[in-house]
């Protein structure tokens, strides 16, 4: 097996919720539905997480 190296840029925010949401709904209402959480925020938590664990 062959090992391959991928390369991307670091997303500045990540957006978590239902694929059917992003298709059904627009505005407002998605932002009501969905979590939007930048890299910051997500780093902050893991490390809180990995802390109490």
């Amino acid at each position: 097996m062959r090992k391959e190296l991928y390369s991307m840029k670091c997303p500045g925010r990540i957006v978590f919720g239902d694929p059917l949401y992003f298709e059904d709904y627009k505005g407002e209402r998605l932002a009501d539905l969905v979590v939007t959480l930048s890299l910051q925020q997500i780093l902050v938590q893991g490390f809180l997480w990995r802390k109490r664990n």
